[in-house]
């Protein structure tokens, strides 16, 4: 019997700790992948850049917008197209490294 309370104890504790902890850091998680999107788009258009590749890097982010959802590929789009479609490498080489700085 002491063991069968010692485990409802363990699983009273994971539960009571996932309850408490866990969605905070779901929610943080999601939040960081969110704001890290732009950067890392910034980042990839650079090197498509330096590579010559920039039609290629132009499907790969609408490759990356058919797997968000409608509403935040809509917000994103335009900015992303103008960093991509931007004809001054010197100020996107300086905005990826600003990008991964951060």
């Amino acid at each position: 019997m002491p063991s069968r309370t010692r485990s409802w104890e363990v699983i009273k504790r994971v539960a009571i700790g996932v309850y408490s902890d866990g969605f905070i850091h779901a929610g943080n998680l999601a939040y960081l992948a969110l704001f890290s999107i732009f950067p890392f788009v910034i980042v990839a258009a650079a090197i498509a850049r330096l590579f010559g590749q920039t039609e290629a890097g132009m499907d790969a982010v609408n490759a990356l917008f058919q797997t968000m959802p409608a509403g935040v590929a809509d917000v994103l789009r335009r900015p992303i197209h103008d960093v991509i479609e931007a004809r001054s490498g010197s100020l996107l080489w300086l905005g990826a490294l600003v990008g991964l700085w951060t």
